[in-house]
């Protein structure tokens, strides 16, 4: 985004208005509470909205990319159809 902001969310559409998304969260450090280790954690992206579903200008997104699986994995267990997805490991 122009605003330097990173959303995580899924695209519904495009169209001469924009882009249509929904769900989308960014990214926050947090912390375990006594200091040791730092994760990302998602919070929403306008946090005192109901609506579930936004249109962003064409002029306000800088790029478009598909995040890595451990991000997406986590989006989809908060938003997505609440299947997780083993990860394959060869014995």
């Amino acid at each position: 985004m122009k605003s330097g902001e990173d959303i995580i969310t899924n695209v519904l559409k495009e169209d001469e208005y924009g882009v249509k998304i929904e769900n989308p969260v960014v990214l926050v450090p947090m912390g375990d509470g006594r200091g040791n280790k730092v994760q990302m954690g998602m919070v929403p992206w306008i946090p005192f909205s109901n609506d579930p579903e936004f249109t962003i200008s064409h002029d306000w997104i800088v790029l478009l990319a598909v995040p890595n699986d451990e991000i997406t994995d986590n989006w989809e267990r908060i938003y997505g159809p609440g299947i997780i997805k083993p990860t394959t490991k060869i014995l």
